[in-house]
């Protein structure tokens, strides 16, 4: 029994597969030139039930060849009237059943257009769309799509949600759509919960056809479309910051932009922090819907950053990090304090004063002590005596040499002596 509700599963797809590849000919089209002209009316082929699927025929036109078609579906009520077009997944030759459209009457409206114009017709309404069989799988949420729209990336498809009697069985056929998500058609072999995309897929959209069967039928769920796949050397990123130095222990925010890029896509950010050859990732992000992205970081010291996605990376940034120096009065004289992630003991900083319109060092202050607050943050202080004359300007000023390579020069606030 399973072994046949399998096949009767796979014999369905073949047949939507045939349908859709199939060239779309109007049968019995004369040789006459000028716009398309209906002859006879499009028809609907399928099983007026909740999750089967539905197919679209043209009719016949005629009209200067060739001529291609388009397809809209449109729910009507029951008596055929008061027709509205479906939005998703209803513009192309098939169209799967939902509950929406249970008690209601379905039609096609065709679009046929040549190099002469365009003309249109619509199909004659449905039967009136029946529930599927009692504990017959019926889709409560439809198929979905994960991974990034770039070529040569593996999409996966997740079954969605469903009601009926278990065990439930699933197959899965990848159809390829335009950039809007109309005129789908199966992708041949690629019938698997994963496919991975192609350069014939550029330019496109995805949706993944789920088929649900057990013991008291099957029936299938369209899942919304993908975002539209682009080529891989297509992406590129970029990567800038408010400012290029940031002070010790505060935060700055990474901006940036994926070319391209489709809302969600992962942006991993890196970072080379210190004398470090190798870049690592810091955290993530992801991109909204312009392709832009940020990401708030807090450098240590001296950090080179990049961001990659989709297989493109960014330009590196380089943040220069100063150290917190603060300068202020102890028993006895002053004491001065460098804070970083490292220890800047044996290193000294210019104790200054304001004189004749200009800053004069008076005196160099070794740093000799060193305690350590929250990982990774180092004090280096020392206190020291400064005889200078009452009331003039002061601060402590810590030289790009003594800084080390890790961080740029720092100055205190100015107190007054």
């Amino acid at each position: 029994m399973r072994t046949n509700r399998k096949g009767r599963a796979f014999r369905s797809l073949l047949v939507l597969a045939a349908t859709l590849t199939s060239a779309i000919v109007a049968a019995g089209a004369s040789a006459a030139t000028g716009p398309p002209t209906n002859t006879s009316r499009p028809t609907v082929t399928g099983s007026p039930v909740d999750g089967k699927i539905l197919t679209g025929h043209p009719g016949t036109w005629s009209g200067t060849a060739p001529i291609a078609f388009n397809f809209q579906w449109s729910r009507c009520n029951s008596t055929g009237a008061s027709c509205v077009n479906i939005d998703e997944a209803a513009q192309s030759q098939a169209y799967v059943l939902t509950t929406d459209d249970v008690g209601h009457r379905l039609r096609v409206t065709v679009t046929a257009a040549n190099s002469a114009g365009t003309n249109n017709r619509e199909s004659a309404a449905t039967a009136v769309i029946k529930q599927a069989p009692t504990n017959a799988p019926v889709a409560t949420a439809r198929p979905s799509i994960s991974g990034s729209s770039l070529q040569g990336n593996t999409l996966t498809a997740t079954n969605g949600a469903w009601n009926g009697a278990t065990p439930t069985n699933f197959t899965y056929q990848w159809l390829r759509c335009d950039a809007t998500g109309a005129g789908c058609r199966p992708i041949t072999d690629a019938t698997s919960q994963t496919y991975s995309t192609t350069s014939l897929d550029v330019g496109n959209t995805l949706r993944v056809l789920v088929t649900a069967s057990n013991a008291n039928g099957s029936s299938s769920s369209i899942s919304h479309q993908s975002s539209t796949i682009r080529s891989s050397s297509s992406v590129k990123v970029s990567l800038t910051a408010p400012a290029k130095v940031v002070t010790y222990g505060r935060s700055v925010t990474l901006s940036g932009t994926v070319t391209g890029a489709s809302s969600g896509d992962v942006v991993t950010i890196l970072q080379r922090p210190g004398l470090n050859r190798v870049l690592t990732a810091v955290g993530s992000t992801t991109t909204d819907a312009n392709g832009s992205f940020s990401k708030v970081v807090i450098p240590r010291m001296h950090t080179v950053y990049a961001a990659r996605a989709d297989g493109a990376q960014s330009d590196s940034l380089v943040m220069n990090v100063k150290p917190v120096l603060r300068l202020r009065h102890v028993a006895g004289g002053l004491a001065v304090t460098v804070t970083a992630a490292k220890s800047l003991v044996g290193r000294y900083v210019n104790a200054q004063v304001f004189v004749r319109g200009h800053w004069q060092t008076v005196k160099r202050v070794f740093l000799t002590n060193k305690s350590f607050g929250t990982s990774p943050t180092i004090f280096s202080t020392a206190k020291f005596k400064l005889s200078v004359r009452h009331g003039l300007r002061t601060r402590a000023f810590l030289t790009l040499g003594q800084a080390g390579p890790n961080y740029v020069s720092a100055t205190s606030r100015t107190i007054r002596s």
